[in-house]
């Protein structure tokens, strides 16, 4: 009974899937009318075009862990390699490997025991 609830919810999350990649591919195709039919010999429209999609992207502002808000945009880079650079840990060259030979020296499951 488990195995055809878990297939309903496979089926309907695929289907869900689907329609939402039909509906941004529909307001995609939205856009390029758009950008057709105003954007042709209207150099204006199409740079504000490029400018607002450009700027959708950027960050223009972030908050450090002590509250102090940043909002030039080279603090706000520095301030993204500062956080990620410590999640990721500091580069070391003395890090010890494992020891392939000695995993493979030593006692080892049986397939059984798998």
């Amino acid at each position: 009974m488990e195995a055809t609830k878990t297939d309903k919810v496979k089926k309907l999350t695929e289907e869900v899937i689907y329609w939402n990649e039909m509906e941004e591919n529909m307001m995609m195709q939205r856009t390029e009318i758009d950008w057709i039919r105003l954007g042709d010999g209207n150099n204006a429209f199409f740079h504000a075009y490029l400018k607002t999609k450009q700027n959708s992207k950027r960050m223009n502002v972030i908050q450090k862990a002590d509250g102090t808000i940043l909002t030039s945009q080279k603090d706000v880079a520095q301030e993204v390699i500062d956080f990620y650079g410590k999640l990721m840990g500091q580069d070391s060259g003395n890090l010890q490997h494992i020891d392939i030979e000695a995993l493979r020296s030593g006692s080892q499951l049986t397939m059984d025991q798998r």
